[in-house]
């Protein structure tokens, strides 16, 4: 009796065929992953300035909400709001929170201390002061 002989595996011409077409494959899925990548990019950007616009507005809402003792002052260089807050980004218990307005610099900064922001004044070392630049381009507090 003859026994018949069967293989169960693959031929290298079977294996060379099954990696080139593998490697089309792939190729196609990262050509059109990165055209994906591409068009959401302005999207993506687009989405984080909405992001940091949207904490900078939660932010001024917070401070605005909780603050008493409102006083607004116009320089020619400055438009300064100071107010006392409940609400402190950095853990102080009723901070002094101050808005800037620089016209020269066309900057939003948002100054946090202990006590009163000195305009023209040296500062000591016990005025530990914190300071965020929030916007740039903006020309005046409305």
């Amino acid at each position: 009796m003859v026994k018949s002989v069967t293989h169960r595996g693959f031929t290298l011409v079977e294996m060379i065929v099954s990696v080139l077409l593998m490697s089309i494959l792939f190729l196609y899925l990262y050509g059109s992953i990165n055209n994906v990548k591409k068009t959401n990019e302005p999207y993506m950007k687009r989405s984080s300035e909405l992001e940091k616009e949207n904490k900078i507005f939660n932010l001024l809402t917070d401070d605005f909400l909780l603050a008493s003792k409102i006083s607004v002052q116009e320089f020619p260089k400055y438009d300064i709001v100071t107010f006392n807050s409940t609400n402190s980004l950095y853990q102080m218990q009723n901070p002094v929170i101050t808005y800037v307005v620089s016209k020269n610099e066309k900057a939003l900064l948002r100054i946090e201390s202990f006590k009163k922001f000195p305009i023209n004044e040296k500062l000591n070392v016990e005025d530990i002061i914190y300071t965020d630049l929030l916007v740039k381009n903006t020309l005046s507090f409305n």
